[in-house]
């Protein structure tokens, strides 16, 4: 059989919208090299077997597509087959090869099933054969082998491809990203600077920083990703994806001019990285923002695949949805235009004087060529 891991029995567990996954909370057992277990091919070759054989599977059978589902089993002397969600129960039996069908209609998801086989020693031991094999079809009921009534030696097993099932466990594994994630749209930024030409005896504007975000690291997507969590989690209904839109809503400047003309994203980003705090490094900041995220950066939950999968969904440029909830209550700001993050305020829109291109900025001369 294949490699024994701590596995579960939940009758159902539905499946990801969009991948064929479990649901969060529940995930598929792999190996080291990443592929996921599963069980050996339920089948036994007919063959001579002089003492008694009892076998077990257990685990899974994953539906990706709702539909009919059929089911064969062949089995000397008994297979029986279970999926208790499904209301099949099958089993053959008669001292020899015989076999039993059932169909079902399934949804998208994960099946707990169990096959087990018994096979009694037979006498005369000429006649002492083995032999079972279980499919599944999703198009038509797997053709029927060959069944000599008390002589296993004449049968033939049913064709197709026997079932495997896979091993599925309860708890959080989250798909991090291991790359850097693209954005669906790059964000450019412009900084410029007023300086004093000698040459002209007067202030002129100067470029003074452009740049572009094409994407985040998997360190920014896994930090943010836990923020939005945290944030979503401290109102009635975690929003989400409102939380993501804000964050890809709102580039350059902030309340804090020290982190002027970075991504919200970076910038939330960059303030839990303790190493990157700088001047921002004040005992009250670290008590309230630091402490409050602290154990998320570690925690491994299942709202967080939620909250990934939100944030990776905007940042592929989907659709951003509205965040009433999050309104600043700062009376220094606007709560029409402003909401809160955190320990940050940010522009519920582009803030379109750092990321757009200012007027005349490619005649304007560079910061470092005005004296």
């Amino acid at each position: 059989m294949a490699t024994t891991v701590e596995s579960i029995t939940v009758p159902f567990i539905k499946m990801k919208e969009k991948k064929n996954k479990p649901e969060p909370g529940y995930f598929i057992h792999e190996d080291e090299a990443g592929k996921p277990i599963e069980t050996d091919p339920v089948l036994i070759p007919i063959k001579q077997n002089v003492n008694d054989r009892n076998e077990t599977w257990k685990g899974y059978i994953k539906v990706d597509k709702p539909g009919t589902h059929y089911f064969r089993i062949d089995g000397d002397d008994v297979l029986t087959l279970k999926i208790p969600h499904a209301k099949v129960d099958i089993t053959t039996g008669g001292g020899s090869l015989t076999t039993q069908t059932a169909q079902s209609e399934l949804e998208r998801g994960f099946y707990y099933c169990e096959l087990t086989y018994n096979n009694k020693a037979y006498t005369p031991e000429a006649k002492s054969y083995e032999g079972c094999i279980a499919i599944m079809s999703t198009t038509e009921m797997p053709p029927a082998g060959k069944y000599v009534q008390y002589d296993t030696t004449k049968s033939e097993l049913a064709s197709g491809t026997p079932m495997k099932l896979l091993k599925l466990g309860k708890g959080c594994r989250i798909d991090w990203p291991t790359k850097p994630v693209a954005l669906g749209t790059p964000i450019e930024w412009y900084e410029t600077s007023r300086q004093f030409d000698t040459a002209q005896n007067k202030y002129v504007t100067c470029k003074k920083a452009n740049g572009k975000i094409e994407s985040l690291t998997a360190q920014e997507v896994n930090q943010v990703a836990r923020v939005i969590y945290a944030e979503g989690k401290a109102h009635d209904k975690a929003d989400y994806s409102a939380v993501a839109s804000v964050f890809m809503n709102r580039w350059g400047h902030g309340r804090n001019p020290a982190r002027a003309n970075h991504s919200a994203v970076k910038t939330v980003a960059e303030s839990l990285d303790p190493t990157q705090f700088d001047g921002l490094k004040r005992p009250k900041y670290l008590n309230t923002e630091g402490k409050k995220y602290e154990e998320l950066i570690k925690a491994e939950c299942e709202c967080l695949d939620e909250a990934l999968e939100a944030l990776l969904a905007v940042l592929a440029g989907g659709p951003t949805v509205d965040y009433d909830a999050f309104r600043t209550k700062s009376s220094a700001h606007d709560p029409k235009e402003w909401v809160t993050i955190g320990a940050n305020d940010y522009k519920i829109a582009h803030d379109f004087s750092s990321c757009s291109k200012p007027e005349g900025w490619e005649e304007m001369p560079k910061e470092s060529d005005v004296h």
